[in-house]
């Protein structure tokens, strides 16, 4: 036998309430709403939309169940005297169809029929493996206005990447990469034939597509005539020259230049060396290395332009 309570289709708290605060529950419609002291509506439940609304600015947070296919929490900000309505602010989460990286996206409330600048935060991907990164975009998160792309990357930390309307992309240099420079206070070796010096790197993190520019800096010894280009190396081969010495008799001096190097791969095992080489004479090559003048060789990481 149904109660009096289970056959009642519209229920109002208190019984008989028309005025003042207020819960009415629609059996008919599956609706729930709440009421002020003023009669204001203030909340609603309702199988398209969970709504909290500020009657005095307009202003209203709602769920809404449909529009992206998943759930999405919408923000109209307070009405402005010069602009009235302003379109919703909405956040809501989903994965992207093409990899199934999760992500969690954030538009903000904007002037009715302008686009809406996006913050996306993705999460990692065990299908094909993704990082987490949070990109900003000023056009709806479209890239149609380019982006900015905050991710952590390979073997570096953080990285900032603006993309731009037509897809190209710009990294932020990162700077020195830490832990990877050589410096000597102590003189090399002689070195009197081809050789690697002791001007070497192990290991040095790369990325695929950014540019490391390696800066060598050192004073040296010759003691005779004799010529000698100071190639770097990576991994056993020539990426170009840091220096080049044309002595025509013995003499002491000071040497520095740079190579810049875009790694093809990403990998943490390229190793770096400068070797010296022989164009000419026959003399013996020292480096010289002091506690106010230290010989080094520095990797700086250049970004991607």
């Amino acid at each position: 036998m149904l109660s009096e309570t289970a056959s009642l289709k519209i229920l109002v708290l208190p019984a008989g309430a028309i005025n003042g605060p207020r819960i009415i529950l629609n059996g008919l419609t599956g609706r729930i709403e709440l009421y002020d002291i003023n009669n204001d509506l203030v909340g609603s439940w309702d199988p398209s939309s969970l709504d909290i609304i500020n009657p005095t600015n307009g202003s209203r947070v709602f769920l809404d169940p449909t529009t992206f296919g998943v759930p999405s929490i919408r923000f109209d900000p307070p009405n402005s005297p010069g602009i009235g309505d302003y379109d919703t602010g909405i956040i809501f989460a989903n994965y992207r169809v093409t990899d199934e990286t999760p992500f969690l996206s954030i538009f903000a409330p904007n002037v009715p029929g302008e686009t809406a600048a996006r913050i996306t935060l993705y999460g990692a991907n065990s299908a094909a493996p993704d990082v987490p990164h949070i990109t900003f975009s000023p056009n709806d998160g479209g890239g149609v206005g380019g982006f900015v792309e905050l991710i952590q990357t390979g073997n570096f930390d953080t990285d900032l990447v603006i993309t731009g309307p037509a897809g190209s992309r710009l990294s932020y240099p990162r700077g020195l990469v830490t832990g990877k420079s050589f410096v000597a206070t102590a003189n090399s070796v002689g070195y009197s034939a081809d050789t690697d010096t002791d001007f070497a790197i192990a290991n040095l993190p790369a990325i695929a597509g950014r540019t490391t520019r390696f800066y060598f800096a050192s004073r040296y010894a010759i003691n005779a005539a004799g010529a000698w280009a100071l190639e770097l190396k990576v991994n056993g081969t020539k990426i170009g020259e840091v220096g080049y010495i044309d002595a025509p008799a013995a003499q002491d001096g000071f040497i520095h230049g740079w190579v810049d190097w875009e790694a093809p791969t990403t990998q943490a095992t390229d190793d770096i060396v400068v070797t010296a080489n022989e164009v000419s004479g026959a003399s013996t090559l020292t480096f010289v290395g002091a506690a106010n003048t230290p010989r080094s060789l520095k990797p700086v990481d250049m970004g991607i332009e």
